[in-house]
């Protein structure tokens, strides 16, 4: 069996729900049991396809007879590893996508998710642009935009300008 050109044997844990969705398709079930199939892997952090109660038995012996769902790179590594391990959360590329939780139960002492928010805001400038390349103004997303005072509050510019004063102050002093 092909899937994205690849042969099959791929380990169903990796695939981003997308992918999940397609091999259903690709299977000859319905989209929506992709996305059940990403649901049991990523939220409730289930690898056994027998487990998956609410997904059709042909489906799951379908999935069983050529796609795993296992982790035995990652358990490998941890077992192997003898120091604070460190996972490196990459949407889109081949490490499974699990639950903070389920990795620190494997060992891994921090997880970190370098390129999510730039993943999810290049959706978001391609929409602005977009707009704004067809209307001349960014008007009808208003209502999904946050505002000047909200951004302000996120990256604690209140808290950077008492800082500011406070150093400040203390520097002048001590010049004097």
């Amino acid at each position: 069996m092909l899937f994205f050109g690849i042969m099959s044997r791929v380990n169903l844990v990796g695939l981003a729900p997308s992918q999940l969705e397609e091999l259903a398709v690709e299977l000859g079930a319905s989209r929506y049991r992709g996305r059940q199939l990403a649901t049991w892997i990523y939220r409730k952090g289930v690898l056994d396809l027998e487990a998956m109660s609410d997904l059709p038995k042909d489906f799951r012996a379908a999935l069983a007879a050529e796609w795993p769902a296992a982790l035995p790179e990652i358990e490998r590594v941890t077992r192997e590893v003898g120091v604070p391990l460190l996972y490196n959360f990459v949407e889109h590329g081949k490490s499974p996508l699990l639950p903070v939780s389920e990795l620190q139960g494997l060992g891994f002492k921090l997880v970190i998710f370098p390129g999510s928010i730039m993943l999810a805001v290049l959706t978001l400038v391609r929409q602005i642009l977009g707009e704004i390349k067809q209307h001349g103004t960014t008007a009808a997303l208003l209502d999904r935009m946050s505002d000047v005072v909200d951004l302000f509050e996120t990256v604690g510019l209140s808290e950077m300008l008492a800082l500011d004063v406070r150093v400040g102050s203390a520097e002048r002093t001590s010049i004097s």
